[in-house]
């Protein structure tokens, strides 16, 4: 009697399955091109060589109200406590004209911007914008809801260097003239019903070496491709399950990394959860990879391999500026996130190598045959 066998060819079973891939496959593709586009908010915050930082605030901030730069010189960050008050002047319009309110903090938590300010249509690109007819001096406030909670980020264009050319460093420690004494910047606000002006300073930073991150990415390659190699001369398959299983260790690490960074800026930086659901599906894309591997079922496991090592790939040369640049937008220690990077850059090119030269295979017929 013959043995019952596995068609080679095709699995029923992975029909379902490889539609399921194929809506989450569509889903990465979506997500990075969205990731590509510029948020319709302002610009968010991108790695730099500028770190801007605030020396200090006269008079003093109350208890429970505090103001730093976020995302490396892109945003002020100022957080109000409930039953305080806060506002932020608008930029001046020349002598002799009144400066109205940009924001204003509520004592119930609700900020609030005026969206008829000039600093309103010219926060919105990090570069400034031209506010056109959009912008009347004068113009009666319209003020609308832009956070809660007392917390809120600009953009504001005193605390960053706005010219294409780079400055000129004013001391050894790379600080950049800004205008203020010694070069400082500073911007006035008020809390609690009392002006206060912050100062602080911009410094530019040397960029950091690109290449120990790319000696990690190509020697990640080189190990998934070695090992497979390795296996290969032997005799012995291609051990695709611990392929699959360690892409997906190097895409749980960039969720990781990617959602600390996410995490890490508040509203009104124009950074959204985009790389980290990309990052996400690349790693259950490796997860359901090894799965259909040990379920027997190779053209799914091609497809989901396939898919993790392009959203990962593609993941990390989407943010590769976090290896070329000294500051980046996040809390994340900034060696822990380039090396998620390179890693993810590296594993994803190998995987897809050994893909393209010995891909999963649909296992032999258990009773031999032709």
């Amino acid at each position: 009697m013959r043995r019952a066998t596995r068609a080679a060819t095709c699995d029923p079973g992975d029909v379902p399955s490889r539609r399921l891939l194929l809506v989450l496959a569509a889903a990465v593709v979506g997500a990075l091109v969205l990731g590509g586009a510029d948020p319709a908010a302002a610009d968010p915050a991108r790695p730099t060589d500028y770190r801007s930082r605030v020396l200090a605030v006269e008079p003093g901030l109350p208890a429970g109200v505090t103001l730093r730069v976020v995302g490396g010189d892109g945003f002020l960050l100022l957080e109000v406590a409930p039953g305080h008050t806060a506002t932020v002047p608008d930029y001046e319009q020349g002598r002799g004209q009144a400066v109205g309110t940009y924001l204003r903090f509520r004592a119930d938590g609700v900020v609030e911007r005026n969206d008829a300010s000039l600093a309103a249509q010219v926060n919105d690109a990090r570069y400034g914008s031209d506010p056109g007819s959009a912008w009347r001096p004068g113009a009666a406030p319209r003020w609308r809801q832009v956070a809660s909670g007392g917390r809120y980020a600009w953009h504001d264009h005193r605390i960053h260097w706005m010219l294409d050319r780079p400055p000129t460093a004013l001391d050894e420690r790379g600080r950049v003239d800004l205008g203020g004494p010694g070069g400082t910047w500073t911007v006035p606000l008020v809390v609690d019903g009392t002006a206060r002006v912050a100062s602080g300073e911009l410094i530019v930073l040397d960029p950091p070496p690109l290449w120990p991150w790319l000696v990690l990415a190509v020697l990640a390659a080189a190990l998934v491709v070695g090992v497979a190699l390795a296996r290969d001369r032997r005799r012995r398959a291609v051990p695709h399950v611990a392929l699959a299983l360690g892409l997906g260790g190097v895409g749980i690490a960039a969720t990781a990394v990617a959602a600390g960074g996410w995490r890490s800026l508040p509203a009104g930086t124009g950074v959204g959860p985009v790389g980290t659901l990309v990052a996400l599906a690349g790693t259950v894309l490796a997860g359901s990879a090894a799965i259909a591997l040990v379920r027997g079922r190779p053209a799914v496991a091609r497809a989901a391999l396939a898919g993790a090592a392009a959203a990962l790939g593609s993941w990390a040369v989407l943010r590769r500026d976090v290896l070329t640049h000294a500051v980046l937008p996040t809390e994340v220690a900034f060696g822990l996130d380039r090396a998620a990077t390179a890693l993810a850059l590296g594993t994803a090119v190998g995987v897809a190598a050994v893909l393209v030269w010995r891909p999963p295979a649909a296992p032999r017929p258990e009773g031999g045959g032709p």
